[in-house]
């Protein structure tokens, strides 16, 4: 498969990649939060982008407190959200809308204030590890309620996908 798959790493303020023309895929984690001119940025990809290829981006929402304290980058609500879709020219698209009350309180608790206490003092990664095994175990033991707190608006990150025309 290596010689398949290219990635690529670039300082996504400085522009868009050329070669994403050569992209049947684009899988973003938690990037677009970071970018300066997001509109600017966004046209511009989309123009570039090749037509029958797939995008798919996870983005914080308003209640991620993780990425927020982590990183100290934007969040998107729905409204901006629904923007970013705008501005790409999308056969489908879609939004799902993932990590409810549980997910927030538990990642809260058990991964970023252990993350900040172990950035802050000698850090340990064994019970970083437990902590956040805790929090997935216990968030995955209650899903149906995590899935029903996400459903009525209480969600904490986005995955945007689109096919483009």
């Amino acid at each position: 498969m290596n010689d398949k798959i290219q990635f690529v790493n670039q300082d996504l303020n400085k522009g868009v990649p050329d070669n994403i023309k050569n992209c049947n895929v684009f899988l973003s984690f938690s990037v677009l939060e970071h970018i300066d001119e997001i509109q600017s940025f966004t046209e511009k990809y989309s123009a570039k982008a090749s037509a029958g290829s797939y995008h798919y981006h996870s983005v914080p929402t308003f209640l991620s407190i993780f990425n927020y304290l982590w990183h100290g980058c934007r969040h998107f609500n729905s409204i901006e959200i629904k923007e970013l879709l705008k501005y790409s020219s999308h056969e489908r698209a879609g939004i799902i809308f993932y990590g409810g009350l549980l997910t927030l309180i538990f990642h809260s608790l058990l991964i970023t204030s252990t993350s900040i206490f172990f950035k802050v003092f000698k850090h340990n990664f064994k019970i970083e590890h437990f902590s956040y095994k805790l929090a997935m175990s216990i968030v995955k033991f209650f899903q149906q309620v995590d899935n029903l707190t996400t459903k009525i608006g209480i969600h904490t990150f986005c995955f945007i996908f689109w096919k483009k025309r």
